[in-house]
């Protein structure tokens, strides 16, 4: 992991003139808005559960997607991932294995039908792979050296491009030493073509590959 302060030269040559934390505010932004519409930012966690919603990131982070799931050893076994509300109950009991997982909110998922707690059953685990963002907003209370930081490869390939859209921000702050719209939409521009450019990067797997296409939810 490296910090989201590496990309503040990138900001400071096009907007020597903005305050670091209004610098920071607007390159967070930004990568959270590049991690979501890119996926570059992919986790595989193996988790443990029994019948209650399990956390997969911090409070400064938040699920985007999750990519596949599937019982701990058993890669046949899958849990298909689908949206919270399309959940049906099929009765709980001991023997039950979960077919579906969800994502119960911005950092919780579920798997479905649940075991019963009840009956004594032993939790089981699920392998997950999911994508992952940072915060818009900086969660109080913990440190921002913790927060702000991306992963090593998103800052070394897409610094710059992070950078255009905390500029196109930055330029459209009401304030006469930021404030310049033409160059707010030239940032814009050019952070739009990076992302298109990530987006195709990702989705192909980093090779010259036909496009995946996956079961996921918003």
């Amino acid at each position: 992991m490296r910090p989201l302060t590496d990309c503040l030269p990138e900001f400071r040559i096009h907007c020597p003139n903005a305050p670091e934390p209004v610098a920071l505010n607007m390159l967070r932004q930004a990568a959270s808005d590049f991690c979501h519409q890119t996926r570059c930012w992919r986790e595989v966690s193996e988790v443990s559960f029994i019948n209650e919603a399990l956390r997969l990131t911090p409070a400064y982070q938040s699920l985007v997607a999750i990519e596949w799931a599937h019982v701990t050893g058993q890669p046949w076994n899958t849990l298909t991932p689908i949206i919270f509300t399309d959940t049906v109950g099929e009765g709980y009991n001991s023997s039950t294995i979960p077919r579906y997982i969800t994502q119960q909110n911005t950092q919780e998922v579920i798997p479905h039908p649940f075991r019963d707690r009840t009956s004594g059953s032993a939790p089981f685990n699920v392998t997950i792979s999911y994508w992952i963002k940072p915060n818009r907003v900086p969660s109080y209370g913990i440190d921002a050296d913790t927060q702000n930081q991306l992963p090593d490869h998103v800052i070394e390939e897409h610094c710059d491009v992070i950078a255009q859209g905390a500029l196109a921000r930055a330029f459209m702050v009401r304030d006469e030493s930021l404030f310049d719209p033409e160059r707010a939409a030239v940032a814009m521009s050019l952070y739009k073509n990076g992302v298109a450019g990530a987006s195709d990067l990702y989705i192909r797997g980093n090779q010259r590959a036909k496009p995946r296409v996956t079961g996921h939810f918003m």
